[in-house]
């Protein structure tokens, strides 16, 4: 069962989200091109109720990278609940 975050990435990204894994990075597949990482962290932003800074940004584009810093500054949310 996907979680919040598998849910999140995998609408922005366009993609199933089975093929979500920690591993996958920004341009590993077509879907995940410039376009889709600016809906990817707005959609961060509006479901998390996150400021993500510029400097954050460049170093969210791996989904492992995604998923810890979701769950460092979402404390108080749950951020992988379904």
């Amino acid at each position: 069962m996907p979680t919040r975050l598998d849910s999140v990435v995998a609408n922005a990204l366009r993609v199933d989200p089975g093929a979500l894994n920690d591993d996958l990075e920004f341009n590993s597949i077509p879907e995940w091109d410039s376009v889709n990482h600016v809906a990817l962290i707005l959609s961060l932003e509006e479901t998390y109720g996150l400021t993500i800074s510029d400097e954050q940004i460049v170093t969210l584009t791996r989904y492992r990278a995604i998923r810890e810093f979701i769950e460092a500054h979402t404390s108080n949310i749950p951020a992988l609940v379904s």
